[in-house]
C-alpha cells in the first residue's frame, strides 16, 4: 500500500510550516479553489504572482478543479457500482 510522505501529511493536516512557500501557496490555492472559489481574490492572487509565473498559476488553476472532478467522478462511480 502506499504511504503517506511527511511533506504531503504536512500538506494534508495544514501544517505549511513544513512546506516552503510556493508548496504552501499551492496547497493553499488547492484548498481554495475546492472549498470556496471566491476566496481567490486578488490580494490571494497578487500574493500567488509573486512566487509563480503567469504559466505555473495557468497550470494550476486548470489542474486543481480538473482533479477535483476526477475524484468526484470516482467517488460517485464507486457508490453506482456498490449499489
Amino acid at each position: 500500500s502506499a504511504q503517506v510522505k511527511p511533506r504531503e501529511e504536512a500538506a494534508l493536516s495544514g501544517d505549511y510550516d513544513s512546506l516552503t512557500r510556493r508548496e504552501s501557496l499551492a496547497v493553499q490555492l488547492a484548498e481554495r479553489i475546492g472549498k470556496d472559489p471566491h476566496s481567490v481574490n486578488s490580494g490571494f492572487w497578487n500574493t500567488l504572482k509573486e512566487e509563480f509565473t503567469d504559466e505555473e498559476l495557468v497550470e494550476m488553476t486548470f489542474a486543481v478543479p480538473y482533479l477535483i472532478g476526477r475524484s468526484e467522478e470516482r467517488r460517485v462511480g464507486k457508490e453506482c457500482r456498490s449499489r
